[in-house]
């Protein structure tokens, strides 16, 4: 989706929690929400936040959180309904098994608070011990300018040698001290500080590839759907099979989404020249433009994440896409963040 920020911020649309740390000064513009147990919740003012109580249960969503079965659902409406219909952890992680989007959960039931996110943990959760309890952030990275860690330079030099594409912390192992990772489908227990794996619980059943497509079809139907009913939505092109099935999914709402292609001197012509002809064929708004790097944003996306996107190939692209939406005076919404 495409929204109205203009330039990358320090740590935006990030989050701490954490009970009575000294957060420095440079952070006393994010919003503040108290959890459970003298827990306190803050974000930078761009994160999205969505909460609704009843009683003594809360549910936070931190991010964009889409419901493909009803598109048409806003965050807050998406809350309110976990809210009415979850009565158990159990419950909700059933209910957000079909939800798309990029989000924290922050769930509390009968006095304990789990955090949860997005089923690939796009959103990230990082977390380590303090003192005072546990303190959980959006990235290593933030937790270290809270002088809460300090980089490990003897993990930091094995990671970026190691023969493999530097994108992705090992498993929940990275070079921060003290600080680990919570792994997708498991969910962190805040006044323990326990990891527990939610799913799948039960042994799943097989489909054939015809209902597996099937299925799939459908929920990026209504996960594209939502987006759209949120606002401008830009899909970008290649000639690979994944852009086209997003392309083929899209299909009910086409005339309201914008398609594009980044060019470069990597660019295989089949990449341009593919959605080029599907994108007239179909009479779709779409538009080339040319790749020219950024350095400012490259290095504003490396600093937010710690210089974890080492594929400077990949960066260059957010980078541009980055530029390209205040090109068109808006800018692309930093989810990963």
């Amino acid at each position: 989706m495409i929204h109205n920020s203009k330039s990358i911020k320090k740590f935006g649309k990030q989050f701490l929690i954490h009970r009575d740390y000294s957060i420095p000064r440079a952070f006393s513009e994010w919003k503040k929400l108290e959890l459970v147990d003298g827990y306190i919740l803050e974000t930078h003012p761009d994160l999205a936040i969505s909460a609704a109580s009843s009683n003594d249960n809360q549910v936070i969503v931190l991010g964009d959180i889409f419901d493909p079965s009803a598109p048409e659902k806003t965050n807050e409406q998406i809350v309110e309904t976990l809210l009415q219909r979850c009565s158990s952890f159990s419950d909700l992680e059933a209910f957000v098994a079909p939800l798309g989007g990029r989000w924290i959960l922050a769930t509390t039931m009968y006095g304990k608070t789990r955090l949860y996110h997005d089923a690939m943990g796009l959103k990230p959760i990082f977390y380590m011990q303090s003192d005072r309890g546990l303190l959980v952030g959006s990235q290593p990275v933030l937790l270290e300018a809270i002088g809460a860690t300090e980089f490990d330079p003897t993990l930091g030099e094995i990671f970026t040698n190691y023969d493999h594409p530097p994108t992705h912390w090992p498993i929940n192992t990275i070079p921060y001290k003290g600080v680990t990772q919570l792994l997708p489908n498991h969910t962190l227990n805040l006044q323990t500080g326990s990891i527990e794996r939610y799913w799948p619980k039960n042994p799943l059943n097989p489909l054939s590839e015809e209902q597996a497509a099937k299925g799939m079809c459908s929920l990026l139907t209504g996960l594209i759907k939502a987006m759209v009913h949120r606002g401008e939505c830009v899909i970008p092109l290649s000639g690979g099979y994944d852009s086209r099935l997003l392309l083929a999914c899209a299909k009910p709402v086409w005339d309201k989404i914008k398609f594009i292609t980044l060019t470069g001197t990597h660019l295989p012509h089949h990449d341009l020249s593919i959605p080029r002809k599907i994108t007239k064929r179909f009479g779709l708004d779409y538009t080339v433009f040319e790749t020219a790097k950024d350095n400012n944003y490259a290095q504003a996306l490396l600093e937010n994440v710690g210089n974890m996107y080492s594929d400077l190939s990949l960066l260059g692209i957010k980078a541009e896409c980055m530029a390209i939406g205040d090109r068109m005076n808006h800018s692309w919404n930093d989810s990963r963040n």
